[in-house]
């Protein structure tokens, strides 16, 4: 048989133990609501910086194309439409070859090849550039491609 002396001291230091259990199961609550609270203010953080982003390529003149790491239209701003002719929503999901067609002024050649073009280069640019628009327009431009991410080689342009 056990003596209260020593049920007595077993039972504080279960309550101890259980009650250090508490303290550790509240600690990580907390700290789990504190990161899960900076997570959500990242995500906001970035939803605000992405609209400005779009915002500003909304409303500047030159048109500006850009593809996944795989060379798929993602976004096109209303210069881009009305330089190429056509709408964001046809122009989305297609490759960037089949999406626009440059070619050189003076030789008519081919001059969007995205692995070509961003290869192993931060940025490509093009003096001489015509951009074949939708019902046969050309349109002479000044053509910039570059990486979004120069220190990733399949990040999109």
């Amino acid at each position: 048989m056990v003596s209260q002396d020593a049920y007595d001291k077993a039972s504080i230091r279960s309550l101890a133990q259980v009650g250090a259990v508490l303290l550790a199961v509240l600690l990580l609550t907390g700290l789990g609501l504190r990161m899960l609270g900076l997570r959500r203010q990242a995500e906001s953080e970035l939803i605000k910086e992405r609209e400005k982003a779009v915002t500003t390529l909304t409303s500047i003149a030159d048109g500006v194309v850009t593809t996944d790491e795989f060379g798929f239209v993602n976004y096109v701003n209303p210069a881009a439409e009305r330089l190429i002719g056509e709408t964001s929503g046809s122009l989305l999901g297609r490759h960037l070859d089949d999406a626009v067609r440059l070619v050189h002024e003076g030789s008519g050649e081919k001059l969007v090849d995205l692995e070509t073009l961003v290869g192993n280069q931060s940025e490509v640019r093009f003096q001489e550039a015509v951009l074949l628009g939708n019902k046969s327009r050309e349109t002479a431009v000044h053509c910039s491609v570059a990486s979004i991410d120069p220190n990733s080689r399949h990040s999109g342009a």
